[in-house]
């Protein structure tokens, strides 16, 4: 009993092994399959965040053993905007470079209407005040009768100079006043301008890698494995081992509306392998037929034969790859 468990045991181990272990780390956008001077290439896009990456250099399909041959990069940015404005003091230029902490960057533009102006300070200034004012019908040119001092503007002004003028009997007194008076005036002036505009930033947000790889045929020789059940493993290990040796190893696929629809799966032998469409004429449109071999049966068929038969015709195909599934196209049938 304990040897059944661990029959068991290794053999759960095992599938589950080799299912997980064909995943990838980085799964490509897009894949392109191409030929070209007889060689095989397939190109890989890969859209990644910025960083260290290390996309597989070599893998294995149809067949092939690709390596990688080259890779070119494009970086894809994101753009982000924002108005701002900057003020210069005395720097009346029309254009100013900006940038920030924040990675923004551009031209900005004076805009006139928002310049100002200020006072830097100020200073005391003297300055000379004066009167001039008639006295009318003065018996005589007597100085005392003239007023010594006046006041104009809150400023008392004094007696400078007289003019007599004759006037018939008498005189006119035209008598001028003068003093100073003190004010602040501005020392200079500061400019403020104001600077415009929209600023942009530009982020790097993902790589965009084309890998392009190159293919070489891998020649593997046919050695079919016999199959041998013995002995009484138990219900768990036999129905694992009857599930391996019974499953299905082969997809049947028919042309319909342009394109392949699946319409059965068959379990292909080794020793007379041949499949037979007419037992799917219910599911049968066209006469135009994809044929998908399992890896393992296609590994036991390499470079042999297998014959598709349709009522009374019957064509024959060698299996030239075996790395992978095996597919082929054939027409047949009426």
């Amino acid at each position: 009993m304990k040897r059944i468990i661990f029959f068991t045991a290794v053999l759960i181990v095992y599938v589950v092994n080799a299912v997980f272990s064909i995943s990838e780390i980085f799964i490509p956008d897009n894949v392109m399959n191409y030929e070209q001077d007889g060689k095989h290439y397939i190109i890989k896009a890969y859209t990644l965040p910025p960083g260290e990456v290390e996309l597989e250099s070599e893998f294995e399909q149809d067949g092939y053993k690709y390596t990688k041959e080259n890779t070119d990069e494009e970086e894809i940015y994101r753009v982000e905007n924002k108005d701002v404005e900057q003020s210069e003091t005395d720097n009346s230029q029309e254009q100013l470079e900006y940038s920030d902490e924040d990675g923004y960057s551009g031209v900005l533009t004076i805009d006139n209407s928002k310049t100002t102006s200020k006072v830097k300070g100020y200073k005391a200034e003297t300055y000379t005040v004066s009167d001039t004012q008639y006295f009318y019908n003065l018996p005589s040119r007597d100085l005392y009768t003239i007023p010594k001092s006046v006041s104009k503007d809150g400023v008392t002004l004094s007696f400078s100079t007289i003019n007599w003028i004759e006037a018939g009997s008498g005189y006119t007194a035209k008598v001028t006043y003068s003093g100073t008076k003190s004010r602040q005036v501005p020392t200079g002036y500061t400019k403020t301008y104001i600077y415009s505009g929209t600023v942009t930033k530009a982020e790097l947000e993902s790589i965009t890698y084309i890998v392009t790889y190159v293919g070489e045929l891998i020649p593997i020789p046919y050695n079919p494995v016999p199959l041998v059940v013995g002995g009484s493993l138990g219900s768990g290990f036999a129905g694992l081992f009857l599930f391996f040796l019974f499953k299905k190893n082969t997809k049947i696929y028919n042309m319909q509306n342009g394109n392949y629809l699946l319409i059965g799966k068959t379990n292909v032998k080794t020793l007379s392998p041949t499949i037979n469409l007419a037992k799917y004429k219910h599911k049968i449109t066209t006469n135009v037929y994809r044929i998908v071999l399992s890896k393992s049966l296609a590994n036991k068929l390499f470079e042999h034969e297998i014959t598709i038969s349709y009522d009374n015709e019957a064509l024959k195909h060698t299996v030239r790859s075996c790395e992978s599934d095996y597919t082929f196209d054939i027409t047949i049938g009426g």
